[in-house]
């Protein structure tokens, strides 16, 4: 949830808004809650998700980190 939140200050910080998302690619080490996911696109995404892809990986750059999380974005 904090990394969308980073995700979208960096766009805002470049003068977009969350709308201007167009997708995020989600890398994760363990599955997910599903209520979470939905609970966090609806409160950082009210207008609509961009579309969001998952990944299940083996293990990541260090092995205490469990999700790595890129986006990419369209600001005028």
């Amino acid at each position: 949830t904090s990394s969308k939140r980073n995700i979208i200050d960096i766009v805002v910080s470049e003068g977009g808004q969350s709308r201007d998302i167009a997708r995020i690619s989600i890398f994760l080490v363990d599955k997910p809650d599903d209520s979470r996911i939905c609970k966090s696109n609806n409160k950082y995404f009210p207008s609509g998700s961009p579309a969001i892809s998952w990944s299940y990986v083996a293990g990541l750059f260090r092995p205490n980190v469990k999700v790595e999380i890129e986006g990419i974005a369209i600001v005028d």
